[in-house]
């Protein structure tokens, strides 16, 4: 799980040095944790999808 505490301490040092929570919804209409739920789901899917590429080749 290295790698996934990195992203992680990368959002909160990209949030901390960012607009405020405000500004980011009112420019992208949704908050920012929001934005990063979204962001990180989508990334589980799509490594999910490599994952199971990789299992039918290898087969």
């Amino acid at each position: 799980m290295v790698k996934g505490t990195n992203l992680i301490d990368r959002i909160d040092t990209i949030r901390a040095n960012s607009v405020s929570e405000k500004e980011f919804e009112q420019t992208w209409g949704e908050s920012l944790d929001r934005k990063v739920k979204k962001s990180m789901d989508r990334w589980e899917e799509l490594l999910a999808q490599a994952k199971e590429t990789i299992k039918v080749n290898n087969h």
